[in-house]
């Protein structure tokens, strides 16, 4: 690799943009817009994948199979308003999501994450001082 002072990314936030979808990343129905989740503080994207190793009888390691992957989005939003609040705790509850996310631009490129069959983790978290609610997105074989 070589260092490249144009994929520096300067600035954070942004925002996350979400559509509801069916179980198979379809449109339900009439295609909807993607709707916003509002402006996020943190976005942390996880890809991990678990392997099974296997070692020969003097303990070299001689295979490694690749076994499950779970891709998973953590973050923090920076509003607390009512509405956002409800959907993260009661509307997101058993629903299918397209999550979009636009990282700006980098050597003159536009870079954007777009997952196509997410479901959110229902949950509420406020830290007193901050009120910044967490969100929990893991993204399904698309």
């Amino acid at each position: 690799m070589t260092k490249d002072k144009g994929a520096v990314v300067t600035k954070g936030g942004g925002n996350v943009w979400y559509k509801e979808v069916n179980d198979d990343g379809s449109d339900l129905g009439t295609p909807d817009s993607f709707a916003d989740l509002g402006y996020i503080e943190s976005w942390d994207l996880q890809d991990d994948t678990e392997g099974e190793k296997t070692y020969d009888e003097a303990g070299e390691l001689v295979k490694s199979e690749e076994m499950d992957r779970t891709i998973k989005i953590t973050g923090n939003l920076m509003q607390s308003d009512k509405a956002t609040l409800d959907f993260l705790k009661e509307t997101v509850r058993g629903n299918f999501y397209a999550v979009y996310r636009y990282e700006g631009i980098v050597n003159g490129k536009y870079q954007e994450a777009l997952f196509g069959i997410c479901q959110f983790k229902p949950m509420v978290g406020l830290a007193s001082g901050t009120k910044r609610p967490p969100i929990e997105i893991t993204v399904l074989k698309n």
